[in-house]
């Protein structure tokens, strides 16, 4: 009693076939192939959630860090300009101007200027870049006042530096000289008139002095109460004069009080501005700027703390996602090896089964996977090719074995049959001769007839003898014609295999002067490639001198012709090149197929 090898992996005619027995019915290599293809597909499954976390998280760390520039830039032109409204107040408020301390204060403004141009290149949300146009419109207006205090100033210097103080000290050096020529005269009104001029003019002049200095209302008004005073004094001291020396001197003082006035108003109009100008525009301006440079700030943080939980959130899901993706991973190609390994090993376990007991004699196994499309369908068609040859050759045996016993039994029976004929033939002679022994004197005719008879019995004896002799040599040469047919098989299939093995060889070698056709075409396509190239080169080259024949005008024409006549050839170089690279990858293909239809031969014939 043999056991059966079971074939249950071989689907039945008809039934649809599931997802599996496909995979089953794949070339071992498709196999190897697809579990690759398969792990491939789960590790790009797994580096793709990856990537899409990294982007995810790489944007909110660029909104993170962009939140983190825009607080730093607000920051920093916050600091930047509180230190120019600093600068600014300082030299608006100074009685000396520096040499270079306005240029100073300019460099820092345009450091502020550069941090909002760059504050706008970098902010994209319309609210933030609507609050940073309002601090650039209003630092221009802080710019352009600071520019306005500049030139005051300036005419202010010049107006104390070439005209106050110039003048106040001639119309103290006057009044002086005034005092001693009353008193040298002997005008006593006049040199009472003259002192108090003198005191008047030294009043004016503090008063001057401190609200230069100062810069405050009450400075002025007192200044302008001693003019009046002075005023009154110069016009009681006209009265006066009686000498010809007080009357230039007192002309010359009239000249540098008109001189001093108008200097004094100015200057005092100009102080009136600078504190228009510091502590009402500049410093509405200087409140909008901090302020929108401050909201700026408190956005951005808001955006850092935003974009920080969102990162957070992020790599968290990431996280999360990755172990989730890779267990996935890690199950699916688990499975997979499982279900590539059984397509591929439980089909070459049965075959090796079957082919141990096929060895072993067992010709009553049944070959499993027939009728699979893979190398163990192959596999399981040769083997049931041997067993079938198998059973053929045992077959022949039995029946040569059942051949010579039939001819061993029929010589057997032959020569019995001869015997006893012999013996029954002697013994009749015997008896013959015994009962005719005493007629044998008178009787010899009957006795020369009885030898007769038995020569002839004798002679049919041999006869048969020969016959029994012949059959017997029949039945050796048909053993020997037997076995010289077996020997002719055995010859005929080693001769088979050999012009297989030829026929395999062939086929290689046709595969690689093939792959050598492959190769040669890639090169054509190569050259056909450096043409188009070295078209598109001339092309490029035409192109420029029709550019640069335009450009020389009536003179370039003539050469505008040839690059055109150049261009039109690249061109057409180009077609063709394009026409022949069409035509090298239809041979490529077909090459290529040539390759593969080959190889697939010369994997039949060595199979």
């Amino acid at each position: 009693m043999s056991s059966q090898v079971s074939t249950d992996d071989t689907p039945s005619r008809g039934a649809r076939k599931s997802p599996f027995a496909v995979l089953m019915d794949l070339k071992i290599g498709l196999k190897i192939l697809f579990g690759f293809l398969s792990i491939i597909a789960i590790m790009v499954a797994v580096a793709g959630s990856g990537l899409m976390s990294f982007i995810t998280t790489s944007n909110d760390v660029e909104h993170y860090v962009e939140a983190v520039e825009e607080a730093s830039l607000a920051s920093r032109i916050e600091v930047l300009f509180l230190e120019y409204k600093s600068e600014a107040g300082e030299f608006a408020r100074s009685t000396h101007i520096r040499e270079g301390a306005a240029e100073h204060i300019k460099e820092i403004g345009a450091e502020v200027h550069h941090l909002i141009g760059e504050g706008q290149g970098i902010l994209t949300d319309p609210e933030h870049l609507a609050k940073l146009s309002e601090v650039a419109e209003a630092f221009e207006a802080f710019d352009h006042e600071f520019d306005q205090i500049v030139e005051i100033l300036t005419d202010h210097n010049r107006q104390v530096s070439e005209i106050l103080r110039p003048s106040g000290e001639k119309m103290t050096e006057d009044l002086d000289a005034m005092v001693l020529e009353m008193a040298q005269s002997g005008n006593q009104d006049g040199k009472v008139y003259a002192a108090s001029a003198l005191e008047h003019t030294l009043l004016v002049r503090i008063y001057t002095n401190l609200l230069i200095d100062a810069r405050q209302e009450s400075y002025a008004e007192k200044a302008q109460e001693e003019f009046g005073k002075l005023v009154a004094a110069l016009g009681a001291l006209e009265g006066a004069v009686r000498t010809e020396k007080g009357q230039t001197l007192f002309t010359e003082l009239q000249e540098l009080f008109e001189a001093y006035e108008t200097a004094f108003e100015k200057v005092h109009e100009e102080s009136l501005e600078i504190a228009r100008l510091v502590d009402v525009e500049m410093a509405a301006n200087a409140e909008l700027i901090i302020a929108d440079t401050e909201w700026l700030q408190a956005k951005a943080g808001e955006l850092e703390a935003q974009a920080e939980a969102e990162t957070i959130e992020v790599i968290e899901t990431a996280e999360m996602t990755m172990v989730i993706v890779t267990l996935i991973g890690v199950v699916v190609g688990l499975f997979l090896a499982w279900v590539i390994g059984k397509a591929i090993s439980d089909p070459v376990a049965a075959m090796s089964e079957a082919m141990n007991r096929l060895s072993q004699g067992d010709h009553s196994v049944d070959v499993p996977a027939q009728g699979r499309k893979d190398e163990i369908g192959v596999m399981a068609e040769s083997v049931q090719v041997f067993k079938d040859n198998a059973i053929e050759k045992q077959r022949l045996e039995a029946e040569q074995v059942e051949n010579e016993k039939r001819a061993v039994e029929e010589k057997t029976r032959a020569m019995n049959e001869l015997a006893d004929s012999f013996e029954a033939s002697v013994r009749g002679v015997v008896d013959t001769v015994a009962s005719a022994s005493t007629e044998m004197q008178s009787t010899a005719q009957s006795l020369s007839a009885t030898a007769e008879q038995t020569n002839q019995q004798s002679a049919a004896v041999a006869t048969a003898s020969e016959q029994a002799s012949n059959n017997v040599q029949t039945v050796a040469s048909a053993a020997e014609e037997l076995s010289a047919s077996i020997s002719e098989i055995s010859g005929q299939v080693q001769h088979s295999s050999q012009i297989a093995g030829t026929a395999a060889d062939q086929a290689q070698k046709t595969t690689d002067q093939v792959a050598g056709l492959v190769d040669a075409a890639n090169k054509i396509g190569e050259v056909v490639n450096l043409i188009s190239d070295i078209a598109e080169q001339t092309n490029l080259l035409a192109l420029n001198a029709t550019i640069e024949a335009a450009r020389a005008g009536e003179a370039g024409k003539g050469f505008a012709v040839v690059a055109s006549e150049v261009k039109s050839l690249a061109t057409q170089t180009a077609k063709a090149t394009e026409e022949i690279s069409n035509q090298i990858g239809g041979i490529q293909n077909a090459t290529t197929e040539a390759a593969q239809a080959i190889t697939e031969i010369a994997t039949t014939i060595g199979e």
